[in-house]
């Protein structure tokens, strides 16, 4: 009756694991420092070791099925493991170098836009453009702002199109504390000199130079992982 109850219970979290992936991600980044690529990687691999060991344990209960070795019930569990995974997708750009050529080329004019506020020259930085009601640019703000509580060393300078007050609230509500925040007042020259696609990420070098260039929704586990290992 116990081992029932065992099995049951490594079943239950087996679920429970891919319900709550978001949150163990986040978990692994700012609390034991895996890294975005590795945590969750490791995240859906204890998928498959929790359902190999309650498939274990149930295979224990038939004469000749508990004579199988765990090393082949682990083998064994791989794929349903996986499909229970896939409670939380994965999704084909979520790894990889997703980055394009495009260049910051008004960089110099943000510093006055800024009047000051922002220098473009002296330190390796990350420059973003953010609009305060897009999904997107949400998601990457609260991912690079995770990075920040888990030691990213890269300053961020957001911009923004909306009022001050939608643009504390949106700081506010996806980690963007750490972020330096300018607001942009005309509409053709924030999409211009982002790109016209948002959110919009620029890797920016100790000259001033566009190194990287993300764009929409691609800022994924590799480009965070790139930007803490980053010196600035």
């Amino acid at each position: 009756m116990l081992k029932i109850l065992v099995a049951c219970i490594l079943l239950a979290i087996c679920i429970l694991i891919p319900l709550n992936y978001y949150t163990l991600v986040k978990y692994a980044v700012t609390g034991v420092y895996s890294g975005w690529v590795f945590g969750t990687l490791f995240i859906r691999f204890l998928v498959i070791v929790f359902f190999a060991l309650s498939l274990n344990l149930w295979f224990s209960f038939f004469e000749r099925a508990k004579r199988i070795k765990f090393y082949r019930v682990l083998l064994l569990s791989i794929i349903p493991g996986f499909v229970i995974g896939f409670i939380t997708p994965i999704y084909n750009t979520d790894y990889g170098d997703f980055s394009d050529n495009m260049l910051l080329e008004h960089i110099d004019s943000l510093e006055s836009i800024s009047h000051g506020a922002y220098h473009p020259g002296g330190e390796k930085h990350i420059v973003g453009f953010f609009s305060t009601s897009c999904g997107h640019c949400q998601n990457v703000a609260a991912k690079i702002g995770l990075n920040i509580m888990a030691g990213q060393k890269l300053d961020v300078h957001a911009f923004f199109l909306e009022p001050k007050e939608e643009i504390e609230h949106f700081l506010m509500a996806n980690n963007g504390q750490d972020f330096h925040s300018y607001q942009i007042l005309d509409p053709n020259t924030f999409m211009s000199i982002s790109g016209f696609e948002l959110p919009s990420i620029f890797l920016i070098d100790k000259d001033g130079k566009t190194l990287k260039h993300w764009k929409g929704d691609v800022i994924n586990y590799s480009a965070l992982d790139e930007f803490l290992e980053m010196e600035p």
